[in-house]
């Protein structure tokens, strides 16, 4: 109804505005109802579970984003829409996933793959990158890294110049490198990207092209690449 999605959007504002000021529980206690609000058939509800995931993770409830993953592919496993299943890969490739659920994405992983020969003659450029990307994190779990830089290098050749996108990639493609035991391009992909991520302002969410959980999303992926790249000694 009229009245869910205002509330739904207002919860979505209130979520927004605390992660610009880092309260990240209270902006994960906003977005979680949420979830249960929005329509389970439109973009939003893959959206919101991509606002809400790095919020849990900010806030140190990792029981629930885990929760979480496992909820979102019981929910879209069967989905026929390629951007509701990239979302769901997307989430769940976030942090490290234990191997049941990296068994129950595989044929999520290559509904996705198959969704690029799909594509019209005028694709959107910057969907396809985020795809490419989502695809790249995911095979980085399961420990494919040649796949993994393989989907990175397909992302970039959309040549969106979208900074977040390019950020996000180059974090997944120097964690690859590094498990790949190629340590200095590692070093040089995480110097890169470091400024870009931590420079950016959380903006808050007042209309659709706001993209502040994005940038939570790379600042979890930011701190996982330097945990493991910085400890390496020279």
């Amino acid at each position: 109804s009229e009245v869910t999605f205002a509330y739904a959007n207002m919860f979505r504002s209130l979520a927004g505005w605390n992660a610009e000021h880092e309260h990240w529980q209270k902006a994960a206690e906003q977005m979680a109802p949420v979830t249960q609000i929005a329509d389970p058939k439109l973009l939003e509800r893959t959206l919101d579970l991509l606002r809400y995931g790095p919020l849990l993770i900010k806030s140190g409830d990792m029981e629930g984003f885990d929760g979480l993953r496992r909820w979102a592919v019981s929910m879209y496993e069967d989905s026929t829409e390629p951007v509701d299943v990239e979302g769901v890969v997307k989430l769940c490739g976030l942090v490290p996933a234990d191997q049941p659920l990296l068994e129950k994405l595989v044929p999520m992983m290559d509904f996705v793959e198959a969704s690029f020969e799909q594509q019209s003659n005028n694709p959107d450029r910057v969907s396809l990158a985020w795809r490419a990307f989502s695809l790249a994190l995911i095979k980085y779990r399961m420990g494919n890294y040649v796949g993994a830089l393989s989907m990175c290098q397909q992302s970039r050749s959309y040549s969106t110049r979208n900074e977040i996108t390019v950020a996000s990639v180059n974090l997944v493609s120097a964690m690859a490198h590094y498990q790949l035991r190629q340590t200095d391009q590692a070093r040089r992909e995480l110097d890169d990207v470091s400024l870009m991520v931590e420079n950016q302002v959380v903006a808050r969410e007042d209309d659709v092209s706001a993209v502040w959980f994005d940038w939570v999303f790379a600042e979890i992926l930011l701190r996982e690449a330097r945990t493991m790249i910085l400890s390496e000694p020279n």
